[in-house]
């Protein structure tokens, strides 16, 4: 065997045994390969899973903190344009409402001279009488800032945020003072605990006892008053409204007619009005009215002389001096818009469709109201009678006091049901038949009797009645009545309704031809007026 052979024998064996490494390596490297990328599969969806979990918090905890914020309306110190001179018709509310600001205005005088202000202030009132309006005029007068938040946005269906909302809202007035914080229809949130109408793990006693905290933690240099609204001060609870909380009750009522007639100075700026308008006179045409009912009113009577001058025939070529003059706002456009605040809009159509019969019906129906009021309402006086539809009404008579009345007789209740139940007797009188239209009349006069007996006590029942029924919207105190006494009070509203039907029907009797000429007069004239009704009667 040569020396060739003999390597290649020795070599060979080798360079097979180094191959075969070879590839064991490369099969186990793919093999290790494989395996890693399975195990970064599996790994995979865990590592999602974790990542969006930990997202998710975040976003809860995003979400919750967006919830949390108070979202109240903010008006910086400065920027409040409303003033005491833009509110009117409640003077009493605004002497109160001007120490307020002066402590705004100087702290350091009032805690000299140990004077504790009361940390919350309450309006009560009617709505529509101006007690947002006061609140931003007190911020306004103060240069104070103005935090405006609604009782309902405390009320979430999530555990926690009313509270929060309560603790934000606070939380932004300290860090803005000299604030007002004014929280409208607290009612919402600041109802009696006792009273059962939600339970005591409750998300509205949650938020209330926040803010029963948040008014205990006051001090009085801290330059934040706290302002709230509502028209059910009854419901509230006691802890809310006790002394060293809202333990200030202000009142903003109904305006007089001195009050109507400041008002409607007010939303009268800058309209043209007519040299025949008199405020004064406008003031006697809206007992009642509240301001914004008087600021509908005069916005109403702007609606109704523009819609005037443009269907004016000549309004394009009109000149803007002619323009000027004939867009006046005239006594026949407050009247109008007085009528649609009070009764609605004018049915021009359904009353196009009226038979002669109809209207007939109409009028014996609205002249019974009238001549009844008359006879028996002293100090009253009928405005205006009318057969046009209004809504829901297929007429209507005005009847205006001489003097805002402060409160009333039992004659002068009486006269009232009277006069409620007068139109459906003078049809039945006069015409002999019973429609619909005394349904609202019918109503008001059972309310009113059933509120004689049970609230004022005038009924042979006396005070018992009244005692005994309380308010009988209440259902706790409806049923603690007895059966027998329910049956009384019963009867004595049937009675007081009777004897005024038994009054009105020898009345309606006794003037039956008079009533008759003034209803045909009525139905051909379809409106009359207080000078012309005072003249058909002395004639």
């Amino acid at each position: 065997m040569t020396d060739h052979t003999l390597l290649l024998a020795i070599f060979l064996p080798m360079l097979g045994a180094m191959a075969a490494l070879f590839i064991g390596l490369a099969i186990y490297s793919r093999r290790q390969a494989k395996a890693k990328a399975e195990q970064n599969a599996q790994e995979q969806p865990a590592t999602s899973a974790t990542q969006n979990s930990k997202n998710g918090n975040q976003s809860s905890a995003s979400l919750h903190s967006e919830l949390s914020k108070s979202g109240a309306v903010i008006i910086e110190a400065g920027t409040g344009k409303t003033k005491f001179a833009d509110v009117a018709g409640c003077d009493e509310a605004k002497e109160e409402l001007k120490e307020v600001v002066d402590y705004l205005q100087n702290p350091e005088l009032f805690k000299g001279l140990g004077v504790r202000m009361p940390k919350g202030l309450l309006l009560i009132g009617p709505p529509g009488n101006g007690k947002t309006l006061l609140a931003k005029a007190v911020a306004g007068e103060a240069n104070a800032t103005f935090i405006s938040m609604s009782g309902s946005q405390f009320v979430e269906m999530y555990v926690g945020i009313g509270a929060a909302r309560v603790r934000d809202l606070f939380k932004e007035a300290r860090n803005k003072k000299p604030a007002i914080v004014f929280i409208d229809e607290i009612d919402a949130i600041g109802r009696k605990r006792s009273s059962g109408a939600y339970s005591s793990n409750d998300e509205r006693e949650a938020s209330l006892n926040q803010l029963l905290i948040e008014l205990d933690g006051f001090v009085e240099t801290e330059g934040l008053v706290v302002i709230a609204a509502t028209n059910r001060v009854d419901i509230l609870d006691p802890a809310l409204i006790r002394s060293g909380r809202f333990d200030r009750q202000i009142l903003v009522d109904l305006p007089t007619r001195e009050g109507r007639e400041a008002i409607f100075a007010i939303h009268t700026k800058g309209k043209p009005l007519a040299p025949t308008v008199s405020l004064a006179e406008l003031s006697r045409l809206t007992p009642g009215f509240s301001g914004a009912d008087i600021e509908g009113s005069c916005n109403e009577a702007a609606t109704v002389a523009a819609r005037r001058l443009l269907r004016h025939p000549s309004f394009a070529t009109m000149t803007d001096i002619e323009r000027r003059r004939l867009g006046q706002i005239g006594i026949a456009d407050f009247a109008e818009g007085i009528d649609r605040v009070q009764m609605g809009v004018a049915r021009t159509k359904r009353a196009k469709a009226l038979t002669p019969k109809q209207i007939y019906n109409t009028s014996v129906h609205e002249i019974g109201h009238a001549w009844i009021a008359d006879e028996l309402q002293e100090g009253y006086n009928v405005a205006k009678i009318t057969v046009l539809p209004r809504s829901q009404a297929m007429g209507y008579t005005m009847i205006l006091p001489d003097e805002d009345p402060v409160g009333y007789s039992e004659e002068q209740l009486k006269a009232q049901i009277a006069t409620l139940l007068a139109g459906r007797i003078a049809q039945e009188v006069i015409l002999g038949v019973a429609d619909t239209g005394a349904s609202d009349d019918f109503k008001r006069a059972t309310r009113l009797a059933f509120e004689m007996v049970t609230s004022y006590g005038m009924s042979p029942l006396g005070t018992s009645a009244a005692l005994s029924s309380g308010s009988m919207d209440n259902s706790e105190t409806a049923l603690a009545i007895s059966e027998s006494l329910k049956c009384s009070i019963e009867g004595q509203v049937r009675t007081i309704i009777e004897a005024c039907r038994q009054k009105v029907k020898e009345i309606i009797e006794r003037d039956k031809e008079a009533i008759i000429k003034a209803s045909k007069i009525l139905a051909e004239k379809e409106t009359i007026l207080s000078q012309q009704w005072k003249a058909l009667k002395q004639g």
